[in-house]
């Protein structure tokens, strides 16, 4: 007798099956993808305010250290420095967003957004304290530091044009 082969092949319910299940583990394998891109783009953010918030703190501490005078107003900080020149520090909005600007002899930059709130104080010992409050993916962050202006001594004469208000 003929040697009889039966041809076996997939169902159509086989089949479906497979499609669904490639189909599921496509989407998973998508969105775990997805959500690690997101996870890596927040984090690069974090990483990016971290270095300018770091670039901040290093200028206006040394400029607060350099300075030969400080005065507060609602909101600014100005420094005189031993050259003369008058920097300012100040937190204002601009088209609805909070920022923190920086003037030099009269020319104005914004150097950080989604600030909260910028306080500066200058106690009887002459330190200087600042507080910035940002707004980092919804939470607020407080940077805060105490700077003693220039070391004097005594009788320098210096010190009488420190002026805190």
């Amino acid at each position: 007798m003929g040697d009889i082969r039966i041809k076996r092949s997939f169902t159509m319910i086989e089949l479906l099956l497979a499609t669904a299940l490639s189909a599921l583990v496509f989407v998973l394998a998508a969105n775990i993808f997805y959500t690690m891109f997101r996870v890596q783009e927040q984090q690069l953010e974090i990483d990016d305010n971290i270095e300018i918030i770091s670039a901040f703190q290093s200028l206006i501490q040394l400029e607060i250290r350099q300075a030969t005078k400080a005065n507060l107003s609602s909101n600014k900080l100005m420094l005189t420095m031993p050259d003369s020149t008058k920097k300012w520090y100040e937190f204002k909005t601009t088209n609805g967003v909070f920022n923190l600007t920086y003037k030099v002899n009269g020319v104005a930059q914004d150097i950080l957004d989604n600030v909260v709130d910028f306080n500066a104080t200058i106690d009887s010992n002459k330190y200087v304290t600042y507080t910035l409050t940002m707004d980092e993916n919804g939470s607020n962050v407080i940077y805060s530091a105490s700077i003693l202006p220039r070391i004097y001594s005594s009788d320098d004469p210096i010190i009488n044009e420190w002026e805190p208000q």
